[in-house]
C-alpha cells in the first residue's frame, strides 16, 4: 500500500482493526534533504517481526540504486 507518511499510524491501526498486520515499512523521501513524504506498508494476517527501510529517490540529479531498483519491473527505463 503506497500512502501520504501523515496517514502511516492510521493506516496500521486499521489494518490491525481488520486482522492485517504491518510486516515492512518503507518510507520514502524525496532526497536526504527532503522530510518523508510517502510510506509503503506491506500487510499480512499473521504476525511477524516488521521490516524497516528508508528509500530515497534522487541523489543530486541522478536516481539513487535503491530507487531504480524498486521501478526496475515496472518502468523500461529509470
Amino acid at each position: 500500500m503506497l500512502l501520504p507518511y501523515h496517514r502511516t499510524a492510521t493506516a496500521i491501526k486499521l489494518g490491525e482493526e481488520n486482522g492485517m498486520y504491518c510486516i515492512q515499512q518503507t518510507t520514502v523521501h524525496q532526497t536526504t534533504k527532503h522530510a518523508a513524504f510517502r510510506i509503503m506498508l506491506h500487510f499480512a494476517t499473521q504476525p511477524s517481526p516488521k521490516k524497516e527501510m528508508t528509500i530515497y529517490i534522487k541523489d543530486g540529479q541522478d536516481y539513487t540504486n535503491a530507487f531504480t531498483d524498486l521501478l526496475k519491473p515496472f518502468y523500461l527505463y529509470v
